[in-house]
């Protein structure tokens, strides 16, 4: 009866077949677990009906209403900074005002409560000339020191979208009302 001992001559082939088995199971992975999840995001983009640069636009436009209505105290200043760095134009001169950002920090100190947001949901309106309207469904919050969310806000908002040194930024922010 002979026997297979690892190592010595037959070490080569011991390793040729592991290395083998390591092949396969990593082909297996790619085509059964790595490339469908792929095909799965691509589909599910396809179902939504936007194409690549709308969905850039839709998140850009969805991390600006949150970094426009979210602030710490502890962290206002990069906070602020935050929101101002995504924003061109008319919102960005808004924004700009000295007056506007310690008028916010002064309310936000004497009431004892940092400010939060989400997006509860957002979609592309239109697109015209490289700018793109994006309408927000975001809901504010008050979080007094130590307590609960409180909610404050329901907005609607309408947010122009430009595209300005390979960023995407809003240029304008707009209320449309309540639903």
């Amino acid at each position: 009866m002979n026997r297979i001992r690892l190592g010595g001559r037959n070490l080569p082939w011991t390793t040729a077949a592991a290395l083998g088995a390591v092949a396969i199971a990593l082909f297996a992975v790619v085509a059964f677990v790595l490339h469908p999840e792929h095909r799965d995001r691509v589909a599910a983009a396809a179902d939504i009906g936007l194409t690549p640069t709308e969905q850039q636009v839709l998140q850009a436009a969805k991390t600006e209403a949150l970094n426009l209505a979210t602030f710490k105290r502890a962290s206002f200043d990069a906070d602020y900074a935050l929101g101002l760095a995504g924003a061109t134009g008319n919102l960005r001169s808004d924004l700009s005002d000295a007056s506007r950002k310690a008028d916010l920090l002064k309310t936000m100190n004497s009431g004892k409560f940092d400010l939060s947001a989400d997006v509860v949901n957002s979609a592309v309106e239109e697109s015209a000339g490289g700018r793109y309207s994006v309408l927000i469904y975001r809901r504010d919050y008050k979080v007094p020191t130590g307590g609960q969310p409180t909610l404050t806000a329901r907005d609607r908002l309408a947010v122009t979208m430009v595209r300005e040194g390979g960023k995407w930024l809003a240029s304008d922010l707009t209320s449309v009302g309540l639903i």
